[in-house]
Order: structure tokens, then C-alpha cells, then sequence
């Protein structure tokens, strides 16, 4: 795999320049922006998941935004990504977001951001939800419990 800063810095713009759809763009930018949060640079992910979202309403870049925000401990951010998210999903069909996988993952991390900031009724009710999407994920149970105390 290309080192993500060469892709970035070298490979990045053309991509966009020939890319054939909105859709498309916002594919590749989430890409790039999955390789520098693999890395630990949430930031960096964060502005190329934001730019994804600016160029094509998708719900799979608002979620994974919602993720570099939660990585980065911006709890308000990551449920505004949620909601984005959210919202997304009902405004069109999106061949290149793979289901809703990603919208209950993100609501583990949105239940915990709420706990966080000490709203543990929004947080309960999106636990619940993921609990219900993920049984038996001994995971979500912990946080489950840790969250209802």
C-alpha cells in the first residue's frame, strides 16, 4: 500500500479531477481519510471524511467522522456527525455506502460520547439500540452496563 501522505499530497487531486461522480469523490476521500485514521491522524481523517460529506451526502463519511471525532475525544462533534449521518440516510440510495452496519456502530460511540457529557438518557437509548443490533457482543454489553451504572 502507497504511503497515505504521498497519496495525499501526489495522488489525491487528480483522482478528484477525473473522478466521474460526486459519489465517486466521496468514496475516494473517505478512503484516504480510513488510511490517515489508521495512522492515528484523526484530524487529518477528519478533514478528508468533512470534505467527503461536503462533495456527496454520505452517510458511510458522516459516520466515519463521527468516529475521528470520538477519537479525538469531541464528544458534541461526533453525535453532530451522527446526525449527519442519520440524516443522510434518508435522503437518497448510496451505492457506495455499505449499509447500516456503519450507522449502529457509530451509535456505540455516540452513547458513549453522551455518557461522557452526562446525559445518560440519550445514552442509554442508543446503547439499547446497539445492543439490540450487536447481540451477544460482549463489548456493547460492557459499555451497556457501564453507561446504566
Amino acid at each position: 500500500m502507497m504511503p497515505v501522505e504521498w497519496v495525499t499530497d501526489s495522488l489525491l487531486s487528480y483522482y478528484l479531477r477525473v473522478a466521474t461522480s460526486p459519489e465517486e469523490k466521496a468514496w475516494v476521500l473517505s478512503t484516504v481519510g480510513e488510511q490517515w485514521e489508521a495512522k492515528g491522524a484523526y484530524a487529518n481523517a477528519a478533514e478528508h471524511y468533512t470534505a467527503a460529506t461536503q462533495v456527496y451526502q454520505s452517510s458511510k463519511a458522516a459516520f466515519r467522522l463521527c468516529r475521528a471525532r470520538f477519537l479525538q475525544g469531541e464528544w458534541s462533534k461526533c453525535i453532530e456527525a451522527f446526525n449527519l449521518g442519520v440524516m443522510y440516510l434518508s435522503t437518497k440510495h448510496q451505492v457506495l455506502d455499505s449499509g447500516p452496519v456503519y450507522e449502529h456502530s457509530s451509535k456505540i460511540l455516540v452513547a458513549q460520547a453522551y455518557s461522557e457529557m452526562g446525559d445518560k438518557e440519550k445514552a442509554k437509548t442508543l446503547i439499547d439500540e446497539a445492543a439490540m443490533a450487536f447481540e451477544g457482543s460482549s463489548t456493547v454489553q460492557q459499555l451497556r452496563n457501564q453507561i446504566y451504572g
